[in-house]
């Protein structure tokens, strides 16, 4: 079965990350591009799936943003500022390395708050929220596959401290697997 070349494309582009927690890094440069002066990344679990979020105190996302940027691939309102690493456009197609089933992002700013939820063959929806989110908060929910979900919720911790470790904010990270 042929997929079709937007679908080819961003599965080509998924399978660039060579370490799966590689997502972990993008989502929390996003969060410090956004201005966060505080990131947590928490990984739960329940019966039969790993709950992973990366919640922020950054400046959120517009409506604009959000159909501009975060849905198109290989668009970015960094390009032009030298000041934040994230500039191509791909970086949050990473959170697919790991499969979920859903990745639920929840976002806002100027009094108007946002969800996207993708499922797992990247359809999208979009709606607007009644109750305020600050920052950012991207929620993956991965089935549990072989991995031992102790061992996967390790090395995602491992990934933020290692990349973040000179980080200008504060970057908690905790597992409850």
């Amino acid at each position: 079965m042929s997929l079709d070349p937007a679908a080819e494309a961003l599965s080509a582009l998924v399978d660039q990350f060579s370490q799966r927690s590689a997502f972990v890094r993008e989502l929390i440069q996003n969060s410090l591009d956004a201005g966060s002066g505080r990131v947590e990344l928490h990984v739960t679990e329940d019966d039969d799936e790993l709950i992973v979020s990366v919640r922020d105190d950054g400046e959120g996302m517009t409506l604009e943003i959000i159909q501009n940027y975060l849905l198109v691939l290989f668009s970015s309102s960094k390009e032009r500022d030298r000041t934040r690493i994230g500039k191509f456009g791909v970086g949050f197609a990473s959170v697919f390395s790991l499969r979920p089933r859903r990745v639920i992002v929840d976002t806002g700013r100027d009094g108007k708050f946002y969800r996207v939820i993708f499922d797992d063959e990247r359809r999208y929806t979009l709606a607007e929220l009644d109750e305020p989110v600050e920052g950012t908060l991207v929620t993956l929910e991965v089935p549990k596959r072989d991995d031992a979900p102790a061992a996967l919720a390790q090395e995602l911790l491992d990934a933020a401290q290692y990349w973040c470790r000179y980080a200008r904010a504060e970057v908690i990270t905790s597992a409850e697997v």
